[in-house]
């Protein structure tokens, strides 16, 4: 368990130099955009694995479900920059403490 958490940890670290990378090149403007067709099931499955562990480990609900309109289908898209944005929008949203209603 304890190399499976360094592992994670060392794997987070370089994610995070690359992420601070890439935005050194976007303000420089030296940014490239890698296009490729990306499948919706593909990158559902690639972005939610490691979530549903925290989940689990949190006692949290975390479902992922596509419409049936997008089965099958893909978009062209640089696959590395949509993973981060969506990586980052779901870590923001775990790590909010829960809302007063």
């Amino acid at each position: 368990m304890d190399f499976a958490r360094t592992i994670t940890a060392g794997t987070d670290l370089l994610n995070l130099i690359s992420d601070i990378l890439d935005l050194s090149k976007i303000e420089s403007g030296t940014v490239s955009v890698d296009a490729e067709e990306v499948h919706f099931s593909n990158l559902l499955e690639m972005i939610a694995r490691p979530f549903r562990h925290e989940a689990e480990n949190r006692k949290l609900q975390f479902d992922v479900e596509i419409s049936p309109s997008l089965a099958g289908r893909s978009i062209i898209t640089d696959s590395k920059r949509l993973q981060q944005v969506l990586k980052n929008l779901l870590s923001n949203a775990s790590s909010s403490p829960p809302t007063a209603e």
